[in-house]
């Protein structure tokens, strides 16, 4: 493929990351910045944004280290998950949202993310209501309250929601 030159406005703390990233990877930053784009473009022509894809890719990574993997919803429907059930899944997002706060990673995106695609989420502008479901959902609404917890957001909860506040993290955050 031809290549043509072209001039593009960068911060200078971007340019002096990229250059230490692609030393670090063996690679010149032209062929560094070439591969990145190449793969960005890739993404999009797919109908996907790639911005939002590497910060799912982030997020995938991180919990991998939790032994998260995908897991179909069906085979967790018929489950009765007790109270310890819940209590484990709180305590279990509360080092999903400690471990984000420790790398400085805000998990309110996460948190829309997995709200969202259980269905039991609402997005208001100061805050984030998730529904306590009678079903495996609960499951991850318990992860959910434990993830913003953990990450320093105030939560409030009554029997049927849990509301998360978007402007108030706890000071000892």
């Amino acid at each position: 493929m031809a290549r043509a030159r072209k001039t593009l406005g960068i911060d200078r703390e971007i340019v002096e990351k990229i250059k230490i990233i692609s030393k670090n990877r063996g690679m010149s930053v032209a062929e560094y910045i070439r591969r990145l784009l190449n793969s960005a473009i890739l993404l999009e022509e797919s109908g996907l944004f790639a911005p939002k894809i590497l910060d799912d890719a982030r997020y995938e990574y991180i919990l991998s280290s939790f032994r998260f993997i995908l897991f179909p919803q069906d085979l967790l429907i018929n489950k009765d998950f007790s109270k310890e059930d819940h209590v484990r899944a709180r305590e279990y997002g509360e080092k999903i949202g400690r471990t984000f706060h420790e790398m400085l990673i805000d998990a309110q995106p996460f948190i829309e993310k997995l709200g969202e695609s259980a269905g039991i989420l609402i997005k208001r502008s100061s805050d984030l209501v998730v529904m306590k479901t009678d079903d495996f959902r609960r499951i991850i609404a318990e992860m959910i309250a434990g993830v913003a917890r953990g990450n320093g957001y105030k939560i409030s909860e009554t029997e049927q929601i849990i509301t998360i506040d978007l402007n108030k993290k706890s000071s000892s955050y």
